[in-house]
């Protein structure tokens, strides 16, 4: 392996740590495709270690602790390993093909690696198959080499009609298949022959006593594992033609379009039950999956007496909800759902907890963060951390996918819903709409439990209410502006909560028209205590504001949350700092996510990083 190839060793004790990546496969005995073995690769995302997944273990028989050579790749370094996959023997003396499936959906250079090698790690690959910052890394035989192939950052040309394919399947997802025969090297990339390359000698083909290996290489991504980008590897005894390429591609493209996984067996395609609203005696649920189905819903106040029972029949659709009814408030309970579809297959969930709504008078813990979008890694890990602050509620202020519009549901299932979903159906959320989904489109098909399309509404838990509204005003109409400034002060007339505390997703700047004038008057004259926002992905906070000035008495605080997923945003401009010094007082560049925690007439405020350490805290008495 060359170093030109930016592919180094250097020796080290590696263990693989277990759990980190679930990787489950399937032998496929199937003479007419000629696939030999495949495998699908998950994130593992849980609050409780519960297995979200309900599917085939891991192949990976082979010892979990080996001595051999850290791997360096595209200048990056090894953070995860999985060896021993697959054993080649002579299966790939002849005509092969391996094909991958991945989403590349992070500004970071991250990179997997494909390889073939003898078990003690004696010899350089001779063959690998690698991906890193939109370049496809390649070794077979005498060829070494490596080219750009899909869009990603400096990597992205103008599209055109016969290259637009590179731009990748809802921006970030990519199929590409590797095609061996005798001399030449076939690579397909989404249904398209991309490159078709000849090779000299053939001396390096036989890959008898081989094993497939993977690697990856996502330092610069804290917390990404394997499964963020790998979804999908197939082996195949064959050489593919650009129409079986492309057949092959459109069937990916289904799955994702529809938000499915790739295997069949019923799952949640929703990762979880979701807790999509919390009245004072009941909460609602909604649970999506790969199938329609029957649900059997039982829950209870004991883990181990789930006394009450709901049906919901099969409605044909892959969406269903409900709600449970009777609920005492300031209570724990536990729910368990059983599942069933109509070709057999039936699916227990496991057992989560929810605490139902409280009630005036004792204390309250809301947390918050925004603009989670693209990296569910680092939405798992924020999700972790809320859940042991032991919220009664999370607002998340918009911004919930990075574009998840309605011919985009793959940011949903593959990355919101199964990082933050095990989360949701233990707490409720209040979701707030960005600019990332401010179609309505999956917006209200998981979130809204009315089906009115309405993105404002009001909330109050114990003595605090909050004021959820859509800023996303360069889709709306002015109709809807003045439907919603008439509505927002009536309900802050209204209000009679201690503690109000509105959110949306742009800030109260200049440079957003119509968001300073719709709503700041408004937080003055009726005492809003605190405004969260997003859309800027670093954190700041104000001092408390009256008419843009300090007004330690009766001001307003804003709060712009930060990032809890999306690409952070560099250190301060200084035309920014300078035209707005008077505003602020704390800013963080990192990710992120808050908790107020209120008892009475008493606040206290932290804000934390995704390392668990505080960063910003005070404390108020009214």
């Amino acid at each position: 392996m060359s170093k030109s190839n930016q592919v180094y060793l250097g020796l080290f004790l590696l263990l693989l740590i277990s759990g980190v990546s679930r990787i489950f496969c399937q032998s496929i005995s199937n003479l007419e495709n000629n696939v030999l073995w495949e495998w699908n690769f998950e994130p593992e995302y849980s609050v409780q270690g519960e297995n979200l997944k309900q599917s085939p273990k891991s192949v990976l028989s082979e010892t979990l602790q080996k001595t051999r050579s850290k791997m360096n790749f595209a200048g990056l370094q090894e953070t995860e390993s999985l060896p021993f996959m697959y054993r080649a023997d002579d299966l790939l003396k002849g005509d092969f093909s391996i094909e991958l499936w991945f989403s590349y959906h992070v500004t970071n250079p991250v990179g997997v690696l494909l390889y073939f090698t003898d078990r003690e790690f004696t010899d350089d690959p001779n063959f690998y198959l690698g991906i890193s910052e939109g370049n496809l890394f390649i070794k077979s035989s005498d060829l070494e080499t490596n080219f750009p192939m899909f869009a990603y950052g400096n990597n992205v040309w103008k599209a055109t009609e016969e290259t637009k394919y590179r731009i990748g399947a809802q921006e970030y997802w990519h199929h590409i298949i590797v095609s061996r025969n005798e001399n030449t090297l076939l690579i397909f990339h989404n249904g398209k022959l991309s490159k078709n390359i000849e090779l000299k000698v053939d001396d390096g083909k036989d890959l008898s006593n081989q094993y497939l290996s993977a690697s990856s290489f996502l330092e610069k991504e804290p917390f990404m594992e394997t499964g963020n980008i790998l979804k999908h590897v197939t082996i195949f005894e064959k050489v593919f033609t650009q129409e079986e390429a492309g057949v092959r591609f459109q069937n990916f493209l289904e799955r994702l379009n529809q938000g499915l996984f790739m295997e069949d067996q019923l799952r949640f395609t929703s990762s979880a039950p979701l807790i999509t609203w919390k009245d004072d005696n009941s909460i609602h649920l909604l649970w999506e999956t790969n199938l329609p189905v029957k649900t059997i819903i039982k829950w209870g106040l004991e883990k181990d007496k789930l006394e009450n029972i709901l049906e919901i029949p099969n409605n044909g659709n892959r969406i269903n909800r409900g709600i449970l009814n009777r609920l005492r408030k300031n209570t724990n309970y536990f729910y368990q759902l059983e599942l069933d579809s109509e070709d057999g297959q039936k699916l227990i969930s496991p057992i989560y907890s929810f605490f139902s709504k409280k009630n005036d008078n004792g204390p309250i813990t809301i947390a918050a963060f925004s603009d989670s979008e693209a990296r569910p890694h680092v939405n798992a890990q924020v999700s972790r951390l809320v859940w042991n602050e032991e919220p009664d509620l999370v607002i998340n202020a918009g911004d919930l996918t990075d574009g998840g519009f309605e011919n985009n549901k793959g940011q949903w299932t593959f990355e919101y819903l199964q990082a933050l979903g095990p989360l949701m159906s233990r707490v409720f959320f209040l979701q707030v709409m960005g600019n990332g989904e401010d179609d309505f489109k999956w917006y209200n098909y998981f979130f809204n439990r009315s089906g009115s399309g309405a993105s404002y509404f009001s909330y109050q838990i114990g003595n605090v209410e909050v004021f959820v509204l859509d800023s996303n005003f360069k889709k709306r109409s002015p109709k809807f502006r003045e439907n919603q400034r008439i509505w927002l002060e009536e309900s802050l007339k209204k209000s009679k909560a201690d503690w109000k505390i509105a959110t949306h997703h742009h800030p109260n700047l200049e440079w957003y028209p119509g968001v300073k004038e719709d709503f700041v008057p408004l937080y003055e004259k009726y005492g809003v205590d605190f405004v969260l926002v997003g859309h800027h992905h670093n954190y700041k906070r104000t001092w408390p504001l009256t008419d843009d000035k300090v007004d330690l008495n009766n001001g307003v605080t804003y709060i712009q949350l930060g990032s809890s997923g999306g690409s952070l945003s560099t250190g301060p401009s200084d035309s920014i700092i300078l035209k707005n010094k008077k505003y602020w007082a704390k800013n963080y560049f990192g990710y992120s996510y808050s908790t107020f925690r209120i008892y009475e007439g008493h606040l206290e405020y932290s804000m934390y990083g995704v390392d668990g350490m505080l960063w910003d805290s005070f404390v108020i008495d009214k």
